[in-house]
Parts: C-alpha cells; structure tokens; sequence
C-alpha cells in the first residue's frame, strides 16, 4: 500500500512539475510573440465586419490568411490592422501581406529549421476578439502542389486566422488557416518563405 502512495505521490509531483514548465514556457513565448502580432479587421458592404489576426513580419508589414481580406467570391474588402487603415501589397491563394505605414511593432522572425511531427507549436489570435496563445503539437505535415503547411491537434479559435503558429524560439513555423472540432491547419515555414521571396 506504502509503494502505491508513493507511486500515485510522485507522479502527481511529475504532473505538477510539467503544467508548471508548461506554464512558464508559454508566459515566455508570449512575452516574446504578442507585441507583433494586431488585430485585423475587414469590413462587408452593409457595415458587417469581422476579425482576424495577423503579425509584424518585416518592418511595417504584415502577414495574415488570404481568405482575411477577400470575400467569399474573391473581391478585395476593406481592411484595417488595429483600426488604421492598410494597403494590401501582395496576395496568392493562402496568405496576404499588408502595409502600414504606422505600427511600429517588432518583427517576428521566420523560422529557418525544420519543423517535425511531435513538436510543440504556439498558436496565437484574437479568438472570439481577445488574443489568445493556445499550446498544439503538429501531428501531421502537409504537401499538395497549391499548398505547404502543418496540421496540429486541436483546434483554432474563430478569429485567429491569419495568426502566426511559433515555435519554441518565437520562431513563425506557420500561419492559422482553418481548422475543425479536433486538428487546425496552418501554412508552413516554406510557403511563408516562398511567399515573402
């Protein structure tokens, strides 16, 4: 009975001691990530608006999704990041870069190793309009000729697309796309690399 109490003691202590590592990784990552990352926001004619996320990605530009500034036909909205207006500078099918000319927020970097299966990512948005950092290991790499990405475990937040996906070093691994009830999917470090070259 003594070796079972044991048993269940010490790992409850080893519980604790990972939530407790988990915790301190993620306030540092968020120290780290959220002073690049802004609100986007896009405008339908009728005054129906939405939100998204994006992030500083070379001084005074920022990346998001694609499907953040376009309608449901493809037709360019109105969008502003933080509630300046923007110009879009470049777009292809799955993200978009934005110019503007008053944030003077830090840029995240582009991660330049690999991500693998089984790493641990950092998710970040404005899930339901309030940023949010959510904690997701990539379960599965994507490949098809119109796309490179990474698939995690769990879901994404409505309003955390076009947020970035970071590694442990802060590094952008990915960009939030969409996601389901049990895997999110993002744009992988070689289409953000492609895409900014």
């Amino acid at each position: 009975m003594k070796r079972l109490l044991f048993a269940v003691a010490a790992s409850s202590i080893l519980l604790v001691s990972v939530a407790a590592t988990q915790a301190s990784e993620s306030r540092r990552i968020w120290a780290a990530v959220s002073p690049s990352v802004v609100k986007v926001t896009g405008s339908y004619p009728g005054n129906k608006t939405y939100v998204c996320t994006g992030f500083v990605v070379r001084p005074r530009q920022i990346m998001t999704a694609a499907h953040c500034i376009k309608d449901e036909n493809g037709k360019q909205l109105s969008i502003a990041v933080d509630g300046q207006s923007v110009t879009v500078l470049k777009t292809e099918e799955w993200l978009a870069l934005l110019y503007d000319e008053t944030t003077t927020k830090p840029p995240l970097k582009v991660a330049k190793e690999p991500v693998q299966i089984g790493d641990t990512t950092y998710a970040f948005g404005f899930g339901y309009n309030t940023l949010t950092i959510l904690i997701r290991p990539i379960v599965w790499m994507l490949q098809t000729k119109t796309f490179q990405g990474i698939v995690v475990d769990g879901m994404f937040i409505q309003g955390m697309s076009g947020g970035p996906v970071v590694d442990s070093n802060g590094h952008v691994v990915g960009v939030v796309q969409k996601s389901d009830d049990t895997m999110g999917l993002a744009s992988g470090p070689g289409a953000i690399k492609a895409f900014l070259h």
